[in-house]
C-alpha cells in the first residue's frame, strides 16, 4: 500500500502520541509496567486500519522499551505490539479481534519473560497484568473512537 505524505504525517503523529501515552501512563510492577500503550494502538487500528494500528503499535511499543530502559524486550515488543494492533481489526467481530490481539499480547509476554528473564514466577503473573493492560486498552479504543467519529475531529480522514 502507497501511503500519502499526509497519512505518513497522520502515523507518525499517532505513534508519538501512542507513545507518549504509553510512556507517561506506565506504573512500575515486578519485571516491567502497566501501561495504556494499548489503547492508543486499539485506536489507531479502529479508526484507519489494521496496518496502520501495526505500524503505531510497533513504533510505539518499540520506542516505549528503548526510552523506558527495558531494552532486552524492544524486539519482542515491536513484534508482539504491532500484531496487536493489526489483530485488534482483523475481522468484524469485535469479540474475535479482542481475543485475537489478548492472545498476541498475553502468550507474547509470557514467551519474551521466559526468554528474557527465564522465569515463571515472572511470566505467570505478568500475565494477568498484560490480559488486564489489553482489556482495559481496548476498552477505553472502543469508547475513543467513537467519541472521535462523532466529535467530528476526523472530518476529511479516511477512517474505517
Amino acid at each position: 500500500m502507497k501511503y500519502s505524505t499526509k497519512r505518513l504525517t497522520l502515523l507518525a503523529l499517532l505513534a508519538a502520541l501512542t507513545f507518549v501515552l504509553g510512556y507517561f501512563t506506565k506504573i512500575p510492577i515486578p519485571g516491567g509496567y502497566f501501561t495504556l500503550l494499548d489503547a492508543g494502538i486499539f485506536t489507531t487500528a479502529m479508526l484507519l486500519g489494521k496496518r496502520e494500528g501495526l505500524i503505531v503499535g510497533a513504533l510505539a511499543g518499540f520506542l516505549n522499551d528503548f526510552i523506558a530502559g527495558y531494552t532486552a524486550y524492544m524486539f519482542f515488543t515491536l513484534v508482539i505490539h504491532g500484531l496487536q494492533g493489526y489483530l485488534g481489526v482483523a475481522t468484524k467481530n469485535k469479540a474475535l479481534n479482542y481475543l485475537l490481539a489478548t492472545l498476541v499480547m498475553v502468550g507474547g509476554y509470557f514467551v519474551a519473560d521466559m526468554f528474557i528473564v527465564g522465569s515463571l514466577a515472572v511470566a505467570l503473573p505478568d500475565m494477568a497484568i498484560n490480559a488486564v493492560q489489553t482489556s482495559v486498552g481496548f476498552v477505553v479504543a472502543l469508547l475513543l473512537t467513537e467519541i472521535l467519529k462523532k466529535s467530528g475531529a476526523l472530518h476529511g480522514l479516511k477512517t474505517n
